[in-house]
């Protein structure tokens, strides 16, 4: 049987407390059916990482945690990373009630991050939805879900065709595009609703209507330049 994928750090937010859960991917080899050894430099590497956000998030109710790997290597149609981190997703989901999860991936890991997010399209629709019912959503908050939608089926797309983004007609650099939505949707998810009261079903039904319309298949770059800029 092999050993738990998902390795909360000892010190930080307890999983049946957690509000939102950072997962820490490291890096490893092409190809390597070995399996990790004690002194796991990759993994080594991540441990700064990994404090630095539970530093900054200790009281925010985050857990963090790092993604064990059974095999050094990433092996081909195997993609045995893919798999441990789907294992730590699902040990996640036994310790923890719902939370959104964010993947943090560096090398082989990053590549395990987005692969594994590309898969959790019905996950996507499901949080849409939950926000348009929970929240009185103004003009900015549905651009920004509309935003973050449209930036996972961009980058879905991509892996799924095995071939690099053209990003040059949009103007923008992919990293800062997908860094801004990625940092205001933490801050929307870990904010306090500021009404009382959930919105009726009609607006709601209308706010997710508005999150998933086709508008955002182009405006989501503008969305993505105007949240980079207010960062500065």
């Amino acid at each position: 049987m092999p050993r738990p994928a998902l390795i909360p750090l000892s010190t930080g937010t307890p999983p049946s407390r957690a509000r939102a859960a950072v997962l820490v991917l490291h890096g490893g080899r092409v190809d390597d059916v070995r399996p990790l050894s004690r002194v796991n430099l990759p993994a080594w590497q991540m441990r700064p990482f990994a404090s630095a956000i539970a530093g900054a998030t200790a009281h925010d109710g985050v857990l963090v945690a790092h993604v064990r790997y059974r095999y050094r290597g990433w092996n081909g149609a195997d993609a045995h990373p893919v798999t441990d981190t789907g294992r730590a997703l699902d040990e996640l989901r036994a310790l923890a009630r719902p939370v959104p999860v964010v993947l943090v991936g560096h090398s082989l890991g990053g590549r395990a991050a987005l692969r594994a997010a590309a898969g959790a399209e019905g996950a996507i629709e499901a949080l849409m939805a939950e926000l348009a019912a929970e929240r009185l959503l103004d003009e900015a908050g549905v651009d920004l879900l509309g935003g973050v939608r449209q930036a996972f089926k961009v980058v879905r797309r991509t892996i799924e065709r095995r071939e690099p983004l053209d990003w040059g007609p949009s103007g923008i650099d992919p990293c800062m595009a997908l860094t801004s939505l990625s940092a205001a949707m933490s801050v929307l998810l870990s904010s306090p609703s500021q009404h009382r009261s959930r919105p009726i079903a009609a607006r709601a039904a209308r706010a997710f209507g508005e999150i998933t319309n086709h508008r955002h298949e182009i405006s989501w770059v503008a969305t993505a330049r105007g949240l980079a800029a207010a960062d500065r």
